[in-house]
């Protein structure tokens, strides 16, 4: 396939972009969907960085972001609830 060198580059990005832009319009399945999944990243975001916190304060082994990644809501919840239970419990015994 080749390209014919006659049509300026920018004049094809346009022609491109309006050919398979897509707008999400307000209150649509797929605006409801994006919304979902920004609020489900934001609350992995918080969730990692409560883990990393705690694993920083309570010195000990860490995982790694692909590792925090990789797991699931429900996992990563489960996990921070152990390590803040786990710093609740070295900080009463003082």
């Amino acid at each position: 396939m080749t390209l014919n060198n006659s049509i300026p580059i920018e004049d094809l990005r346009s022609t491109i972009h309006r050919l398979f832009s897509v707008e999400i319009e307000p209150g649509s399945i797929a605006d409801q969907f994006r919304q979902e999944g920004r609020q489900e990243g934001e609350r992995r975001g918080a969730l990692i960085g409560t883990i990393q916190t705690c694993q920083s304060l309570l010195g000990g082994t860490e995982f790694g972001q692909d590792s925090l990644g990789a797991k699931t809501v429900e996992e990563l919840t489960s996990l921070a609830e152990q390590l803040q239970a786990n710093l609740r419990g070295r900080y009463n015994k003082q």
